[in-house]
């Protein structure tokens, strides 16, 4: 399942400095479990759009269990900007495009599709010893 969402940006203190990171990196964790992933759009406001490949109760967990507000959204396009604003340093950036996202995180055909060939080729560099990718 897909599911588009505004999540704000957190930060995390660590012994290196604190670190900037987007709210839906909260279920980090329950996205590998879940074979899930996620890419995002920082947009203005301390926020991002935040494309999320994972089942479908994860994906309303999201929303319900974030410690801050997430918000579930139909359409990406509403929220996007070819540009943002850096709010820590004042520049301004040029946004990923939301065909980006779309080519970067594979919804749930195209991602079962690209194991199913993994893992044939594993399969076979397992009885030959290698693989040969045409082309």
């Amino acid at each position: 399942m897909i599911g588009w969402y505004i999540a704000p940006y957190k930060i995390r203190g660590q012994l290196s400095g604190d670190v900037r990171y987007c709210a839906v990196g909260d279920f980090a964790k329950d996205l590998r479990a879940d074979d899930g992933a996620t890419q995002e759009i920082e947009i203005d406001g301390n926020k991002a759009i935040v494309k999320v490949r994972a089942s479908q109760i994860l994906l309303d967990r999201i929303v319900k269990d974030s410690d801050v507000q997430i918000l579930k959204i139909d359409d990406p396009t509403e929220y996007w900007t070819p540009t943002r604003t850096s709010p820590t340093s004042g520049r301004i950036f040029q946004n990923k495009t939301i065909a980006e996202v779309e080519l970067c995180l594979l919804d749930d055909q195209r991602w079962g599709e690209m194991k199913a060939v993994a893992e044939a080729l594993i399969a076979q560099s397992y009885i030959e010893g290698y693989v040969r990718i045409q082309k």
